[in-house]
């Protein structure tokens, strides 16, 4: 299993969670960078399974609004395991959470940063 050799966010796939199906902070700007970059947004309905398709180099990057050990991570380990970058590397509980494909992290941290929740 290895993360994807994409080196950039554009024309591919990334993936978020919704905390109790409702949008976090920062998740509408991302979107919108998102879709400037043509980028292919998808739900899986899973933390767990978004960390996992990065992993698996199915999606360049998954951010999640509040990341939860009990939910994501073992999904965490394998990805980082597959080469995958986590912002930050260990999330406290409900901190929000960005994976990435190694080759992208640089751009998926700056779009990250802009608008992330505070």
């Amino acid at each position: 299993m290895r993360a994807a050799g994409h080196t950039t966010l554009t024309g591919h796939v990334f993936l978020t969670e919704w905390a109790a199906h409702a949008h976090w902070p920062g998740m509408d700007a991302l979107l919108a960078e998102l879709a400037a970059r043509h980028c292919t947004v998808r739900v899986m309905g899973s933390t767990a399974l978004s960390l996992v398709q990065v992993a698996a180099g199915r999606a360049t990057a998954a951010a999640i609004g509040e990341f939860h050990p009990v939910d994501g991570l073992p999904a965490l380990l394998i990805a980082q395991e597959a080469g995958a970058l986590a912002l930050p590397g260990l999330p406290a509980y409900d901190e929000p959470l960005l994976l990435s494909a190694p080759g992208a992290a640089e751009e998926a941290a700056r779009v990250w940063s802009r608008c992330r929740p505070r």
